[in-house]
């Protein structure tokens, strides 16, 4: 077992390339076939205007999105030079405020390290990136649409995909619910405090609220530089952080739960286990995709005999 498990690793990692593309389509292709389904059954909508409605709307969003998603990184690119004079005046206040305690810094050196930095280079790699993002964009459209080609309006009662799809898809509502929610008030309220890049925070924020329990932390601390460098330390940068850890808890820790119901059954040691595993393995796209794989592993292994008692594991239910 632990050969195989080992052997079945190397080969995630190995062919993580195609697979993240693939089980991204998977995860999409969970939250769109609910739609496509209800055009062909509730409006009446013949099976091939269906599949082109909602591909056309899947397509839209994706677009909106990677769009916004661009020109905000590429904004923030392009204002590079003026962040970095903003943070040397913020070493020095920094340096100012400890030589009062006796500590003192070589602003020199740093300065000119700091001046230095290969501004060129990081807008490169950042065209690499968008060029990597787009390629795996067009594999994950490519995968959803033979996806939805090949969707079964009706599936057998005692088929496994029925309990998988209906919880992907609870979790998958409820967290695009919640994950909206986080990031419209987030993104307004930096919008009316005049903080740079709010559109890009608020969008950040809806996708590290998929990532569970350090997602929202990350989503928090990501734009304080910014509203530093921007404000200092003054009333706007704690007002900030105020709004958006109270959000974050009222919304994770009592609207989500409750949406959720009785949730995926996974313990939360587990879901901590998987997102560290699936971290490890594909990445960041791997502690996205680390709760609805981890959850449809436990269905799986809630349907086979041998692995009952793995699954009630999963679930924390542990008898001694």
């Amino acid at each position: 077992m632990t050969i195989a498990a080992t052997a079945f690793t190397a080969a995630l990692i190995y062919t993580k390339s195609v697979l993240i593309p693939f089980t991204i389509s998977l995860f999409l292709f969970a939250i769109l076939a609910p739609f496509f389904t209800f055009l062909q059954r509730r409006a009446k909508v013949p099976r091939a205007l269906a599949l082109v409605v909602t591909f056309l709307i899947f397509i839209g969003v994706t677009s909106l999105l990677s769009l916004l998603i661009v020109n905000s990184l590429g904004d923030f690119i392009e204002g590079a030079g003026v962040y970095r004079d903003r943070i040397v005046q913020v070493m020095e206040w920094g340096a100012a405020l400890l030589s009062k305690y006796g500590v003192t810094l070589d602003t020199a050196t740093l300065k000119k390290e700091l001046m230095n930095l290969p501004i060129f280079t990081i807008v490169k790699n950042f065209t690499g990136g968008l060029f990597g993002i787009a390629t795996n964009t067009f594999l994950v459209v490519i995968f959803t649409l033979f996806l939805l080609l090949g969707e079964r309006s009706k599936l057998k009662q005692d088929s496994i995909l029925i309990p998988i799809q209906q919880n992907i898809s609870r979790y998958v509502a409820t967290k695009v619910l919640t994950s909206l929610a986080t990031g419209l008030i987030v993104g307004v309220t930096l919008l009316i405090l005049d903080v740079e890049l709010a559109l890009m925070f608020g969008l950040i924020t809806i996708l590290l609220n998929f990532i569970p329990s350090v997602g929202s932390i990350f989503a928090t601390i990501l734009p304080l530089p910014i509203i530093l460098l921007q404000f200092g330390l003054g009333f706007k940068f704690y007002l900030a952080i105020a709004i958006m850890g109270v959000v974050q808890i009222i919304i994770g820790n009592i609207v989500e739960p409750k949406l959720m119901g009785e949730g995926l059954g996974l313990h939360p040691i587990t879901l901590l286990v998987f997102l560290i595993f699936w971290g490890l393995v594909w990445g960041i796209p791997g502690m996205f995709l680390a709760v609805p794989i981890t959850s449809i592993l436990k269905i799986i292994l809630s349907k086979m005999e041998n692995t009952k008692a793995l699954a009630e594991l999963f679930a924390g239910n542990i008898s001694i």
